[in-house]
């Protein structure tokens, strides 16, 4: 069986045949109220559009890291491919739905959805075979401007360096709007407390 299994050399070849694999998820979720009304991919459709791919080309997806900050949740997911240890990080941001019943269980499986719809770059839609239009409005696409946003930010900070790198980014922060600026600070000081205990440990040593 082991035989039969594509090989690759790493994550990114794993990650380009399941590009090939799964270009499109259809939405079959829907959200309708007196204020709301869309279409979305559900976690549902997103595992089972993607799973069989993962396990043919030998990827799993792991959480490294998870922080809150106020509503929201901020995620770091590893994707490897198995056999050669090669693995890719992407944040995300899951929305815990302050008061509202499961928020939490809300957040991190909606957290995980974005993560795998990023790494991805997986279109999805109502019907891959009609275009978009008035009633094809993807209730997902506020939720992941917002989070591409904060995981853009959240990245540049956790690749920073020094701690005058992260001057710069606070100098950043400070003009973001208030629902961007809570989880950045937040990842900021996480980083700024690794720098620092790196710095100590490396004067010690």
């Amino acid at each position: 069986m082991a035989d039969e299994l594509p090989v690759h050399k790493n994550i990114f070849e794993a990650k380009l045949a399941i590009m090939r694999d799964v270009p499109y998820i259809q939405k079959t979720g829907r959200m309708k109220s007196e204020k709301m009304n869309f279409t979305f991919a559900s976690e549902q459709d997103v595992i089972e559009a993607v799973r069989p791919s993962m396990v043919l080309h030998q990827v799993v997806i792991t959480r490294q890291a998870m922080a809150r900050d106020g509503a929201y949740i901020i995620c770091i997911y590893s994707f490897t491919h198995v056999p050669t240890g090669s693995s890719e990080q992407i944040v995300t941001l899951g929305d815990i739905e302050s008061g509202a019943k499961g928020g939490g269980y809300k957040a991190m499986t909606g957290s995980q959805k974005y993560a795998i719809r990023q790494w991805l770059m997986i279109e999805t839609g109502d019907d891959p075979d009609k275009s978009r239009g008035k009633d094809n409005d993807d209730g997902d696409a506020p939720a992941e401007g917002l989070q591409k946003r904060i995981a853009a930010g959240v990245k540049q900070i956790m690749e920073s360096t020094t701690l005058k790198e992260l001057d710069v980014h606070t100098k950043r922060i400070a003009k973001s709007s208030d629902e961007v600026k809570g989880p950045l600070m937040n990842a900021l000081a996480k980083r700024r407390d690794e720098i620092i205990s790196t710095t100590e440990a490396g004067s010690n040593g």
